[in-house]
């Protein structure tokens, strides 16, 4: 297991402890007072990968007889993953059509896609396994920031909420900081789609894609393996402290 992926999960479980612990002068008092929970009498909460599911909420919350499903999110750097997948999979999800999804294969650097597999390999400094989106012939990208701008808000509900049972109705967001104790944000996640849907779809300078405040690029690394061609999307979680809507808290300790 990555250490990205270990750290998360232990911030999970802070996270459920703190709900649990609420009684006891936790965050999860302050964290259930904004969610609108002032009168209750049970409150049980969990990871749902211990529940053996898997969505974008990362946990559950029963306070009496309402469910809350959270997504969690701890941070140092500026940016995190909020999705990764295959082409294939984003394809079906959103109804992409064959020009799309090729021109987003060309762009992972898939089997068949690349530049040495369609036509002479591209004479730049860049990476000559894959094209980057300013590469792309014959106004593919165009195509691809097209249906990217048409499904602007679909495609951030579905990578930062999902859909279905344990779809998130809200993001917490928990900033660890050396010189104090760690902050969080706790935002509705309407208002975090709202947010991050913001601002216009376009090709950056770097040849890749920005969907408002998303950034959306080949995921690279993972030592060449073929996971590396995965599309991957990347946002800013500290920008959930500066969303009018969220409730910001402090004093949060490990």
């Amino acid at each position: 297991m990555s250490q990205t992926a270990l750290g998360g999960f232990q911030n999970e479980d802070w996270v459920v402890d703190q709900f649990n612990g609420h009684r006891g002068g936790s965050c999860g008092a302050g964290w259930l007072d904004a969610m609108g929970y002032r009168n209750f009498s049970r409150v049980c909460a969990q990871t749902t990968r211990k529940m053996g599911f898997y969505n974008k909420a990362d946990v559950l919350v029963l306070v009496d007889d309402n469910v809350e499903w959270i997504s969690v999110k701890k941070f140092i750097a500026s940016f995190n993953q909020i999705d990764k997948r295959r082409v294939s999979e984003f394809a079906k999800l959103w109804k992409m059509s064959d020009a799309v999804a090729d021109s987003l294969r060309m762009y992972c650097g898939e089997e068949g896609y690349r530049p040495g597999d369609i036509c002479k390999p591209i004479s730049s400094d860049r990476d000559p396994r894959r094209f980057f989106m300013d590469e792309l012939p014959n106004g593919q990208s165009e195509q691809v920031v097209s249906f990217l701008n048409k499904k602007k808000k679909k495609i951030i509900q579905d990578v930062m909420a999902g859909r279905g049972r344990g779809a998130a109705r809200w993001m917490l967001a928990v900033e660890e900081r050396l010189d104090a104790p760690p902050k969080s944000a706790l935002v509705r996640m309407d208002d975090v789609v709202r947010h991050y849907a913001e601002g216009s779809t376009f090709i950056t300078r770097k040849g890749n894609l920005r969907l408002g405040r998303i950034t959306i690029q080949r995921k690279g690394g993972d030592a060449g393996k073929k996971t590396a061609q995965m599309l991957q999307f990347k946002f800013s979680p500290r920008d959930l402290f500066t969303i009018e809507e969220s409730y910001v808290f402090e004093d949060c300790a490990y």
